[in-house]
């Protein structure tokens, strides 16, 4: 789905407003925000046990405030990232205020590599939150977020360098002679004398493939 998609605002039968994206309901036309409660009620047992939940579609947000209220029932400060690709809906959601403020982190775009090259979203990431899909949004989507689920990052060594902690960033910086991070870890492997810092970088190179193995895990 693009942008250029029809969304429109309809009633719900509670009173509610409801988002509807070229004819396709992306709440329960009845009540949305007891469809929302009871979703959260079947995930209860996990939500008791992580903290950190990353969300894949927003449309107006009434499972975002249902879980961020659950949540709330367990844990004190609680962690929540949507991943909305259509900019348009997640403007529209903004203006309706379902959403709940503060802990609650909305990243939106169509650009994959844009999302894993952003150090706040890789450390959210490495936390293994309990991913929600938003079925609505989801089924609309698709695409995006298969791809988004089973994406594998880059190799390259000036991509990753890009997000590096500065405690590390800087050992790389004389590798401008390797192409991808995987050439750099086996040369750097056949020095006969490491020091300190080859040390850290070969321990650097282990987590990043370490991590490279945990994607993809949820690819259907």
């Amino acid at each position: 789905m693009d942008d250029s998609k029809k969304l429109a605002i309809l009633k719900a039968q509670s009173g509610h407003d409801i988002l509807v994206i070229d004819n396709i309901e992306m709440h329960s036309k009845f009540n949305p925000v007891q469809e929302a409660y009871d979703q959260c009620l079947a995930l209860r047992d996990k939500i008791k046990k992580q903290d950190h939940i990353l969300i894949l579609g927003i449309g107006l947000g009434y499972h975002i405030q249902q879980l961020e209220f659950k949540m709330r029932e367990f844990h004190k400060n609680p962690v929540i990232y949507v991943v909305e690709p259509n900019e348009e809906v997640v403007k529209l959601a903004m203006k309706y205020h379902i959403v709940p403020q503060g802990n609650v982190k909305i990243f939106s775009g169509r650009s994959i590599d844009t999302y894993y090259q952003d150090q706040q979203f890789i450390d959210f990431l490495n936390d293994k939150p309990l991913i929600v899909p938003h079925n609505p949004s989801l089924n609309l989507e698709y695409t995006f977020f298969k791809k988004f689920l089973s994406h594998k990052s880059s190799r390259k060594l000036s991509d990753i360098t890009k997000v590096l902690h500065p405690e590390i960033k800087p050992l790389f910086h004389r590798q401008s002679q390797h192409t991808t991070l995987n050439q750099f870890i086996n040369d750097l492997g056949k020095k006969e004398n490491l020091v300190q810092d080859d040390f850290k970088l070969l321990a650097f190179g282990e987590l990043c493939n370490s991590l490279q193995l945990q994607e993809g895990q949820y690819e259907n």
